[in-house]
């Protein structure tokens, strides 16, 4: 069926209202988790062909995310379904009783990236699921081998009228979003969620969106410069760099510089090797568009560490770049490669002065033992999430709702949040049947208006 079949078809079944209870939504959330646990190994084999991706890196950040999401889901769903008391105001509401409870959207569209196909695809199918919505995926068809396997096991894990991934180019979507659909979900570069967010504008369908950024990691002349460097270079080249919230530039204090330098180039050594082409966990650039993106990028940096790249296998080392200015080209837009610029500071205003000029970032990380400067750059500057002392993992814990600012993204998900991302509020007031009282109808007599002012403290 096309786009606006599939589209009219769930509606048509969201409408039986068989998505919304309880045993339903735990039903699906297992088939969801079936699904990854019986298929990890061709998984793992379509992510290797198309980034590279060692199989520990695919469970640790494709797999590992998505069985806790289902796992938490699956643990507090039945509380998050539950209507919620709330207040009801005495005199004005008297003999009666308020709840709020949650229900579902209806028709969910969720767009996703290349770059964690698995966990970005399915991550917010787990809130549509748990939400009670039904649901259409988009994956991206740059990572080719995952995206073809995606849609091959998850049609044949859902009935389409319930759930659909659909084989689209990215020229093609624009059908997609012409659909009234209830909700949204879309992961990706901010240029393209502005097109998105326009075009179901036309519908006034709540979206999120997750967006991405220039995420700063400032390190202060108190940081443990080795255990720093350890965590920055796991996570600006987990992925060859390909990750959303990766450390996008350092910013470090001058008299630190040196010594994180060689840390830095250290720790790249420790975790890849003398020669990172050869080494079984580090990554590849996703097509040669990125590929020729980058190479552009470092043609106008200095090189102070790596460089070396591979056209045929779209290999860049993990390389760092110093005597970094803000008006240089790597730092106008996100790098979203194994690039790592290195820029200097010596007071706070050479930190928050620039960055306050920036957009807002998707993350900002702090490595620091001074609790007096963390909490200057916390309250001075907008981020979407943050983490001290480390890098990334802020983003796996499901009790921390994940999202970005401004150019970064609108809304938030993992964990309660998801549900709630595909979920809306829904409130009643129900009035008890004895007394029946009316002083508030009309004819307004000098008695009643009296009693009313009474009760109402008027």
């Amino acid at each position: 069926m096309d786009i606006t079949q599939l589209y009219h078809a769930q509606h048509a079944f969201f409408q039986t209202n068989e998505t919304k209870s309880l045993s339903f939504r735990l039903l699906q959330l297992n088939k969801l988790e079936h699904l990854i646990l019986s298929n990890q190994t061709a998984l793992v084999s379509a992510l290797r062909q198309d980034l590279n991706k060692s199989p520990t890196e695919a469970q640790l950040t494709e797999f590992n995310i998505v069985l806790e999401e289902i796992k938490f889901a699956k643990t507090h769903l039945a509380s998050w379904m539950a209507p919620k008391k709330v207040n009801t105001p005495f005199p004005a509401l008297w003999r009666g009783k308020s709840r709020v409870q949650r229900q579902a959207y209806g028709v969910a569209l969720i767009i996703a990236p290349w770059n964690f196909p698995v966990q970005l695809s399915l991550a917010p199918l787990v809130g549509a699921i748990a939400g009670g919505n039904c649901a259409v995926i988009k994956p991206s068809p740059l990572a080719k081998h995952t995206h073809d396997l995606l849609i091959k096991l998850i049609n044949e894990a859902f009935p389409a009228h319930y759930i659909q991934a659909v084989a689209l180019t990215d020229a093609e979507c624009d059908t997609l979003l012409a659909c009234p659909w209830q909700v949204a979900f879309f992961t990706g570069s901010t240029r393209v969620g502005k097109h998105v967010l326009t075009q179901l504008a036309a519908h006034l369908t709540p979206t999120t969106l997750e967006l991405g950024g220039k995420s700063p990691c400032i390190i202060d002349e108190t940081a443990d410069i080795a255990k720093a460097a350890k965590h920055i270079v796991w996570a600006k080249f987990l992925n060859a760099g390909q990750v959303c919230i990766a450390p996008d530039f350092i910013l470090v204090h001058h008299k630190m510089a040196a010594t994180l330098q060689a840390a830095l180039i250290e720790a790249i050594k420790h975790y890849f090797g003398e020669n990172p082409k050869t080494s079984a966990d580090y990554g590849r650039i996703i097509n040669d568009a990125h590929y020729q993106r980058l190479l552009h990028l470092l043609e106008h940096a200095s090189v102070a560490h790596g460089g070396r790249h591979d056209d045929q296998t779209r290999y860049i080392e993990p390389t760092l770049l110093d005597h970094v200015r803000w008006s240089d080209p790597i730092m106008q837009d996100e790098i979203f490669g194994p690039l790592l610029p290195i820029l200097m500071y010596e007071n706070n205003s050479d930190i928050i002065t620039p960055l306050l000029q920036k957009p807002s970032p998707l993350a900002f990380y702090v490595f620091s033992k001074n609790r007096a400067f963390i909490k200057t750059l916390m309250q001075s500057l907008p981020f979407g999430s943050a983490a001290i002392n480390t890098c990334l993992l802020q983003y796996t814990n499901l009790n921390l709702p994940f999202g970005g600012v401004g150019q970064s993204g609108m809304g938030r998900y993992h964990g309660k949040y998801s549900f709630e991302t595909f979920t809306y509020q829904q409130s009643y007031y129900e009035r008890y049947r004895f007394p029946d009282i009316t002083l508030h109808h009309p004819p307004y007599t000098q008695r009643k208006t009296k009693w009313l002012q009474r009760l109402l403290g008027l």
